[in-house]
């Protein structure tokens, strides 16, 4: 019974509503120095995944033995799609960004 007891004590404690007090004044903003954001537009989606799809019928007829088949043409595919639309290779997360006075700096994408 004492147990019964105190469960209930602490039951009823803890479903006590709990004031929150909004603070006086915002939040300071951060602003944060960021570059382009690369707009995926429909046409470079349609482009990556037409390649993407083109690349898993291509290694289907081509390599009929390995295992890993659908994934390597997946990604060969939808590689070989971005750089048909767009005439460049996909840059890695972390990649140098060169400045107009030729200063260089890490920018971090796609995190």
């Amino acid at each position: 019974m004492k147990k019964l007891a105190l469960a209930l004590a602490a039951a009823a404690c803890l479903s006590a509503p709990v004031q929150a007090v909004a603070q006086s004044k915002p939040a300071p903003a951060i602003e944060s120095k960021s570059a382009k954001a690369e707009g995926w537009t429909s046409g470079k989606i349609l482009a990556v995944a037409g390649g993407a799809v083109v690349g898993i019928l291509a290694a289907d007829i081509i390599v009929p033995g390995i295992m890993m088949k659908n994934a390597i043409g997946l990604i060969g595919g939808a590689v070989l799609g971005y750089y048909w639309y767009t005439n460049e290779l996909p840059q890695p997360m972390s990649h140098r960004v060169s400045d107009a006075d030729g200063s260089a700096k890490v920018v971090m994408t796609n995190m």
